[in-house]
């Protein structure tokens, strides 16, 4: 009798195992379907085959939907991987170009000093070739600074004052040209890249 009692409680507890598993699959925030417990179904002879049959179904589809989890999630490493290897090698190349910019800045003066000699050079006699000589030098420097990526600002006088790429150092009143125009370039900036280096200085209309 109590071998009786016990088989029937067993066969409750199977039964109450399958229905859960049934509604652990409709809702999945309550779970998963649990492998074991469904072998262990499948194996009992006492349950009808369209259950079994049933149960199948959704342990496929529990295993389909596990899959595409996993596969989801190795989609999601892959691309933040991917993000992250950009993000290093952005980082890596913005360093070079720091430590470059570091270095340059301190030979950016003279450069300034050739480019306001160059501005009064002779136009005759021996101190003619002595200046070009010296505009050989001073254009081969340049060509070295954009080897490294490093360009001149371009400023032209009646250019509207752009502060992103401009410093303007003086505003001169009672001119001719419009309202921040540049009327005077100062002093020659770079862009490193994309990123300015140092500010063109310049003077603007009133």
């Amino acid at each position: 009798m109590a071998k009786k009692k016990k088989k029937k409680k067993e066969e409750i507890l199977e039964e109450e195992v399958v229905l859960e598993a049934e509604d652990e699959l409709e809702d999945e925030d309550e779970g998963e379907l649990d492998p074991e417990e469904v072998v262990e179904a499948l194996d009992d002879d006492d349950i009808p085959v369209e259950e079994k049959l049933d149960l199948v179904k959704m342990a496929w589809d529990a295993s389909e939907a596990k899959a595409a989890e996993y596969m989801d999630a190795k989609l999601r490493a892959q691309a933040e991987f991917s993000n992250y290897k950009k993000r290093v090698n952005r980082d890596r190349e913005q360093f070079q170009k720091d430590a470059v910019g570091r270095v340059i800045r301190n030979y950016l003066p003279v450069l300034d000093d050739l480019d306001r000699a160059l501005k009064d050079k002779p136009q005759n006699g021996a101190g003619e070739t002595w200046a070009e000589g010296i505009e050989l030098i001073y254009r081969k420097m340049v060509t070295l600074l954009e080897n490294d990526g490093i360009t001149p600002i371009e400023a032209e006088v009646g250019q509207e004052f752009n502060p992103n790429m401009h410093e303007a150092i003086a505003r001169v009143p009672g001119t001719d040209h419009d309202s921040d125009a540049i009327i005077d370039v100062m002093q020659i900036g770079y862009m490193i890249g994309e990123r300015v280096l140092r500010p063109t200085r310049v003077a603007i209309a009133q």
